[in-house]
């Protein structure tokens, strides 16, 4: 696997800590999202739990 300069720029080490998501995560938001998604629990759900 020769990791080339332009490659490195192109892919981030973020790509390596994160091979699950097929998309970035740009907010932790997302990231909440997918796992709340994963677990099979709303929003607005979880919000509620939370309080």
């Amino acid at each position: 696997m020769p990791k080339t300069r332009d490659t490195d720029q192109a892919l981030p080490e973020s790509d390596d800590q994160a091979p699950k998501p097929p998309k970035p995560r740009p907010t932790l938001g997302a990231e909440l999202e997918d796992a709340m998604k994963e677990s099979g629990v709303a929003r607005e759900d979880f919000g509620e739990e939370q309080r």
